[in-house]
């Protein structure tokens, strides 16, 4: 389907496929019957963003339920979503921002993807907003593309929020290859990335940051084999394995005091 102008959804629209949104605004608007307008994007289906343009809200309650992808490829503007969003797929940010305007609620198999293009001017990458509290769940991840690899000291603000609860389970990509890896460093408007240099080591240096609410531990994506391991006592010999949530790195949501980690082979 390809929207090329100002479109009306009326109840219930199923995407089994691709929606190719080039431009106008799309308004979801209940039926008089009282029927909830909504958009349902199945999983393996995709709805493309490639305009500057708003998805409005005609009348309550309209939601956008993603369980596919929903991808901003085009446009360095801001493609802003007023309705309610669930959202149980994957997001992508490629160009320009995505700006949820209402309530969002993701699931523990949701992922936000960040896709890397450049630094300034103006930025070559994508960002993701919301303007309501929000409440982090599932996986985060970035890839670059064309071969891009930032310099040492490029940040990239990739999410923004007026307050966030929770976390990711996992932070994957950040490891961009050729010694360059991503920071995370959360604060409490929003997320940024920060490009740093690193050399691979045997063993692999063990990367400890602050979360949003807990703790990033991961390593290269290159050093396979490896366990993360935990202790709270290190005269001890007792050291526990940690299930890693992602590739090569994990988030603790609430780490114990006084403890350790290290990476076993």
């Amino acid at each position: 389907l390809n929207i090329l102008g100002n479109s009306t959804i009326y109840g219930a629209f199923t995407n089994l496929g691709t929606v190719h949104w080039s431009n106008g605004t799309v308004t979801l608007y209940n039926l008089n019957n009282g029927a909830a307008s909504q958009v349902w994007n199945q999983p393996g289906a995709l709805w493309d963003v490639d305009c500057d343009q708003s998805m409005l809200v005609g009348y309550y309650p309209t939601i956008f339920k993603n369980a596919g992808e929903l991808r901003k490829t085009a446009s360095s503007g801001s493609t802003t979503i007023f309705v309610n969003v669930t959202n149980a797929g994957v997001i992508t940010a490629q160009s320009g921002v995505l700006n949820f305007a209402s309530t969002f609620y993701a699931t523990p198999q949701s992922d936000l993807r960040i896709i890397l293009g450049g630094a300034t001017p103006p930025p070559a990458f994508g960002r993701i907003a919301f303007t309501s509290p929000l409440a982090l769940a599932g996986g985060f991840s970035v890839s670059a593309t064309n071969g891009y690899l930032p310099n040492v000291g490029d940040s990239f603000p990739v999410l923004s929020y007026p307050s966030a609860s929770g976390d990711f389970a996992h932070l994957d990509g950040l490891d961009l290859g050729s010694g360059v890896r991503l920071n995370p460093l959360f604060g409490k408007a929003g997320l940024t990335l920060v490009a740093v240099g690193y050399q691979a080591t045997t063993p692999p240096s063990l990367v400890v940051a602050r979360s949003n609410h807990g703790l990033y531990l991961g390593w290269p994506d290159a050093a396979t084999g490896w366990t993360l391991t935990t202790a709270t006592n290190l005269t001890g010999s007792t050291w526990a394995p940690i299930t890693v949530a992602g590739a090569n790195n994990t988030i603790l949501d609430a780490p114990l005091p006084e403890q350790y980690f290290r990476l076993e082979k």
